[in-house]
């Protein structure tokens, strides 16, 4: 049930009111992965191949928050402005509320839907990871601040606008939404590579002394390197996500419309845009990085790029068609996490194919593509 916060906060969205009323799940094929199966729980033989290596890739990939050290951050932390710890304290309480108020609800709202065996081990792997990031970042949060200051972080991110129209979203497009499996998983898709996107973005400028100078390579450490490694496994891990939405929908029967999915993708890149400006507002409307200002046009351009590049993933038109302002922040990603291809491990002896649905080559799961 939406607040009427919530709902004040589409219609400054300007949604469409009709929205209700479009109801593409009805009079449509059945989709063979939702159809009720009593072996759901039954994982072999495997029958859906590019599924089950979505998930063994996923799985191969596993870290934990004890992974990420975050000793060095201290004496690095103590030497920077109030303003810049200000900023950073509510950037990273975004993304460690961000997993444990929605993450786990939109994943098993669409987990409780699916009847393959396959794509349910990956859900349940993918609430598994976001309890981790949660994990993380809250010991961020402890560490880089007392207590009183965290709840006072934590307390203040409830009020802020671009908090609400976030759920209001994943309450309309997902969890309370009626619409088509198709539309739901769309939406699942771009919750996962469009929110979060911008306090990703503003946080990776602690890293921007990587960026290469234009006479040398010489590269220097991030300044706070145990939040940048934690930013690089997050923006994996969700790259994951969005890829496996991605590879269920090439599965699907129905095609969501292209109308929909513009329409959802352009709400998100819009509480996005909000997000930059609420924490700005934090901050007094300017903040600059170890002396980088942080450009509102430049982070709101790069928030239309991501939402043009999922789109093209999902296999629909640009809507913004805008070129990456900030490219530096994809090396620093690619870099943090090594960007190493997975094993490739044979399956075991049982898993036979059965005769199941496989991808082609050109379909396959994949993490290091462009994304």
């Amino acid at each position: 049930m939406l607040t009427a916060e919530s709902s004040e906060s589409f219609n400054k969205l300007n949604l469409d009111e009709n929205w209700d009323q479009t109801d593409t799940s009805s009079d449509l094929p059945e989709e063979p992965i939702l159809v009720p199966n009593p072996k759901r729980f039954v994982l072999f033989p495997v029958q859906f191949h590019e599924v089950w290596q979505a998930y063994k890739i996923a799985e191969s990939r596993f870290w934990t928050a004890e992974d990420v050290e975050l000793s060095e951050d201290v004496q690095a932390w103590s030497s920077m402005s109030g303003k810049e710890r200000a900023f950073i304290m509510h950037a990273v309480g975004m993304i460690a509320g961000n997993d444990a108020m929605i993450g786990e609800t939109v994943d098993s709202k669409l987990s409780d839907d699916v009847q393959i065996p396959e794509a349910r081990c990956f859900f349940g792997f993918q609430m598994m990871q976001r309890n981790i990031h949660a994990e993380l970042f809250t010991v961020v949060m402890d560490i880089y601040c007392k207590p009183a200051e965290r709840d006072y972080v934590f307390d203040g991110l409830k009020q802020l606008p671009s908090i609400s129209k976030k759920t209001a979203w994943v309450q309309r497009h997902i969890t309370d939404s009626s619409e088509h499996f198709s539309v739901r998983l769309a939406a699942l898709a771009i919750y996962n590579a469009v929110f979060q996107s911008t306090v990703i973005a503003c946080l990776l400028y602690l890293a921007a002394p990587n960026r290469p100078a234009a006479s040398s390579t010489t590269r220097t450490a991030p300044y706070l390197p145990g939040l940048i490694r934690g930013l690089a496994r997050l923006n994996r891990d969700n790259e994951t996500y969005y890829r496996f939405c991605n590879l269920l929908g090439s599965i699907l029967v129905n095609r969501p419309p292209t109308s929909i999915i513009h329409m959802m993708a352009n709400e998100a890149a819009e509480i996005e845009k909000q997000v930059f400006a609420d924490i700005l507002s934090i901050c007094g409307g300017t903040i600059t990085l170890l002396g980088h200002p942080i450009e509102a046009a430049q982070i709101e351009q790069r928030i239309r790029y991501v939402t043009d590049k999922s789109l093209v993933g999902m296999g629909f038109s640009k809507l913004y068609k805008v070129e990456n302002p900030l490219p530096w922040m994809d090396e620093v990603l690619a870099t943090e996490t090594g960007d190493e291809a997975p094993t490739q491990k044979q399956p075991p002896s049982g898993s036979s194919n059965g005769g199941g649905q496989q991808m082609t080559s050109d379909e396959g799961f994949t993490i290091d593509a462009d994304f």
